[in-house]
């Protein structure tokens, strides 16, 4: 095999490294995305329960049913 032959091989197969580093650095980034933006829903719901356990002036039924509610948003983000 000539060095040249050597040479090219060692060009292919960095080219081929850096496209899989990318790849994998890609995915690395969306699933970091997606943690986040699952956390900052998570704690808008908190927020949200807490509001409406504060919220002295609706009625056992309404306060039941909103809980229900963001309960399931809750189970749908999981």
């Amino acid at each position: 095999m000539s060095l040249n032959t050597v040479y090219f091989l060692l060009l292919i197969l960095c080219v081929v490294a850096l496209i899989v580093f990318y790849c994998v650095l890609r995915r690395i980034t969306q699933r970091t995305e997606a943690l986040r933006n699952k956390e900052q829903q998570q704690a808008e719901i908190l927020r949200q329960l807490q509001a409406v356990a504060d919220n002295s002036q609706l009625t056992d039924k309404q306060l039941e049913t909103q809980k229900q509610d963001l309960a399931h948003h809750l189970k749908q983000l999981k």
